[in-house]
């Protein structure tokens, strides 16, 4: 058996079903030449088979007032491993990572959402991060505007570094996905993720109510929702009231699969930090339907169509509608490949690894020839 020769920690709320939660597994998995710990604050897994890429330490933190032991026993934890590097995940876990470790050992911590518009709107939560903030630990944002969004409260932050997420690599190497053709309609709709206030899942059914009143083919259309959530009985009840075709799909394994049986794909959010399930729709082969939020205009402005998100949604969700419906089958043809290309491009896995050991300093020759041998 090889012995690493790197030792990463990484220091994460828990290990629920999340973006920030599933990137890292992906990450992990995607570095098998490294000795991976994950540090967990609380004892939630739902992550499957994790447990064969790293070694899980719980810290059992279930409060504030825990927050000097806990980061105590970061501190005892860490000191044990003695990493090469500690790399911290979301507000709670990167704020007692950097308050138990100071500048000791080589840190970085990711900003997986827009944190101005969640965490950030306490004043005492905007305190403890100028508090804690530190140039020397590496700030890495999923986004340009997340990355400036900080700044804006952490106004002493100069630098950071942008890494867009990545997608799994079955969205971009599935010959079956690369032989799709564009949709000649836009009958079969979906949205993915959570069933959270955040993704603003209440427009996407006014939005298809509009589309449906619209439809001389009202039979044809239908909406699914795949994602789990704290709204799933509000979303219920308003979607037995309207009495349209929408459904509530849950979770599902395979959503590649899943995906590559609709025309069209919505997503409503409010905000986001990146927003990984509109370039799994964009791979697939789907027009991606967006809402006008800074960072899908960041990240997905030549390859969506927009509608405003407060006055007139339904007006402008429906004229890019119509503006996807005027184009000839070669221009969706066109839209379809580029699109695709360019998700294998900006979310590629390899280029993600390539820039984090980048961003760790690791010699990536060392890293190649022991993957190698």
């Amino acid at each position: 058996m090889k012995t690493a020769l790197y030792k990463i920690v990484h220091i994460i709320d828990n290990l629920n079903l999340g973006g920030a939660e599933t990137l890292l597994f992906s990450t992990i998995k995607r570095l098998p030449q490294f000795e991976h710990h994950i540090i967990i604050l609380t004892p939630r897994i739902q992550i499957v088979g994790i447990e064969k890429f790293a070694q899980i330490h719980c810290l059992y933190h279930y409060g504030w007032f825990n927050t000097l032991r806990t980061c105590k026993k970061i501190k005892r934890v860490v000191a044990e491993l003695n990493p090469y590097i500690v790399h911290s995940h979301l507000f709670l876990s990167s704020f007692l990572t950097r308050f138990a470790l100071g500048t000791q050992y080589r840190l970085a911590y990711s900003i997986h959402n827009l944190y101005g518009a969640t965490i950030f709107t306490k004043p005492h939560t905007r305190l403890i991060e100028r508090m804690t903030f530190n140039q020397e630990h590496q700030l890495i944002a999923v986004s340009n505007y997340v990355l400036e969004n900080y700044k804006k409260v952490v106004t002493n932050c100069k630098k950071g570094k942008v890494l867009y997420n990545f997608i799994d690599d079955v969205f971009i190497d599935n010959e079956e996905i690369k032989k799709r053709t564009s949709a000649a309609s836009l009958q079969k709709w979906v949205a993915v993720g959570s069933l959270k206030s955040q993704k603003n899942y209440l427009q996407i059914l006014s939005l298809f109510q509009t589309l449906y009143n619209s439809s001389t083919e009202k039979h044809k259309l239908s909406l699914d929702i795949y994602g789990d959530g704290a709204l799933r009985e509000e979303l219920e009840i308003k979607i037995k009231s309207l009495a349209l075709p929408i459904y509530l799909k849950g979770n599902v394994n395979g959503i590649e699969t899943v995906l590559s049986q609709y025309d069209a794909y919505i997503s409503a959010s409010l905000y986001e930090g990146y927003g990984i399930a509109p370039m799994e729709a964009l791979a697939i082969g789907l027009p991606v339907f967006l809402s006008n939020i800074p960072v899908y205009k960041e990240i997905y402005s030549n390859y969506a169509f927009f509608f405003n998100l407060e006055k007139e949604s339904d007006v402008t969700f429906k004229k890019s509608c119509e503006v996807y419906l005027s184009m000839s089958f070669k221009e969706k043809t066109t839209l379809l490949k580029q699109s695709q290309e360019y998700a294998a491009i900006i979310a590629n896995g390899n280029s993600y690894i390539q820039r984090l050991l980048e961003i760790y300093q690791v010699d990536q020759k060392i890293v190649t020839k022991q993957r190698n041998d």
